[in-house]
């Protein structure tokens, strides 16, 4: 597996560049990114200054370079449950892709998808369990490492944009 960063990375660097890497640093107990270690730290100086050994570091570095050789390969994750009723969508609406796009707001951003027939020029397919999405590049990068969900149950539900 090719080496995409080291620990010499910066950690802002690591979590604007690469979304998909934020849930294994929380993992690996730096739950507060940026808090002690300032973005401009290292991700070996953060994790020193946490207590983790060479080892955790190595180890949460091999983590992060297979999460983002797993994102290239498939940019956004649908879940099986999402797959399925987009799956069922497609079929009812009669529709070969759903368009996903990240709308920019105040506090953070908002998801539109809908069922599509047509792709854009500038468009990307990412395709994930038998679904293909069309996604613009802006949106892509947004979108970059994420897990959509789809939910269901008495408070609501539909579907829902996770950080990995």
């Amino acid at each position: 597996m090719p080496t995409k960063i080291t620990k010499s990375i910066a950690i802002g660097d690591l979590v604007s560049k690469h979304p998909e890497a934020a849930p294994i640093l929380m993992s690996y107990g730096l739950h507060c990114i940026g808090c002690h270690a300032s973005g401009e730290e290292s991700l070996e100086q953060g994790c020193l200054s946490h207590g983790m050994s060479p080892k955790d570091i190595a180890a949460m570095v091999k983590d992060i370079n297979e999460a983002i050789l797993l994102s290239e390969k498939t940019p956004i994750i649908l879940t099986k449950k999402a797959a399925a009723t987009l799956k069922a969508a497609l079929k009812e609406g009669k529709s070969k892709m759903v368009r996903i796009k990240a709308i920019p707001g105040n506090q953070g951003y908002t998801y539109d998808m809908h069922l599509e027939n047509k792709k854009g020029k500038a468009d990307k397919t990412v395709k994930d369990k038998g679904v293909t999405m069309v996604v613009d590049p802006e949106s892509l990068l947004v979108l970059k490492g994420r897990t959509i969900d789809f939910l269901d149950g008495p408070d609501g539900g539909g579907f829902r944009v996770n950080n990995g």
